[in-house]
């Protein structure tokens, strides 16, 4: 009988694992689509490699349960803030104990979303495995990007860190001074089936981890 390649090398990379990976999404600011590019990694991770996620929201919004109501969910009955979808769980207004049980579980990612604010999200980012800062190219932004680049001109080691650039083309991306691992995702309309182009944007990204 013929392996199913892609099968195969999904079997084989959850056999690899240990542990549970910690991606925390961060904005730069508020408004650059954080929830919303969480989702979408999280349907790829689920649905395109099939690894068993949690999405976590931490940024103190309720944009989770949004999602809950807009695809009439029902949540679970011993937590209301936790409910499942296309196999994956989401968790809306998680407190810090919360997340810490999430870090250490059986599930293979952990996604937490941290919003916009981080002095709020510092600690938690710091202690994911992969940090992505979430941002756009907009000219009004470039004085958000420059206290961006000062801050992370003061951590030694960036291997951990990348940042994508929300609703932006290739193009855009050329025009960045960075030292940093740089990804660019357009628009996505559909966070349920991600596009070929963001699917290849998280492959680089996740081999980058």
């Amino acid at each position: 009988m013929h392996k199913n390649p892609i099968l195969y090398r999904k079997i084989s990379k959850r056999s690899l694992r240990k542990g549970t990976s910690v991606i925390g999404i961060y904005g730069m600011c508020r408004y650059v689509g954080v929830t919303h590019l969480t989702l979408l990694l999280a349907f790829y991770l689920s649905d395109v490699c099939g690894y068993k996620v949690v999405v976590i929201e931490a940024s103190g919004k309720d944009d989770i349960g949004s999602l809950e109501k807009m695809y009439h969910v029902q949540s679970e009955v011993t937590n209301t803030n936790k409910f499942s979808y296309r196999n994956i769980t989401f968790v809306g207004q998680a407190v810090t104990q919360e997340i810490g049980n999430y870090r250490n579980s059986s599930y293979d990612y952990c996604l937490i979303d941290l919003g916009g604010n981080y002095k709020q999200a510092v600690n938690e980012l710091l202690r994911c495995d992969l940090k992505i800062v979430v941002g756009t190219t907009a000219p009004w932004q470039r004085i958000v990007w420059k206290k961006l680049e000062e801050m992370f001109a003061n951590i030694k080691d960036l291997s951990s860190w990348c940042v994508i650039n929300n609703l932006s083309t290739k193009k855009q991306k050329s025009n960045i001074n960075g030292f940093f691992n740089y990804y660019v995702i357009g628009l996505e309309p559909n966070i349920l089936h991600p596009s070929k182009d963001a699917i290849g944007t998280f492959r680089s990204l996740m081999n980058h981890k």
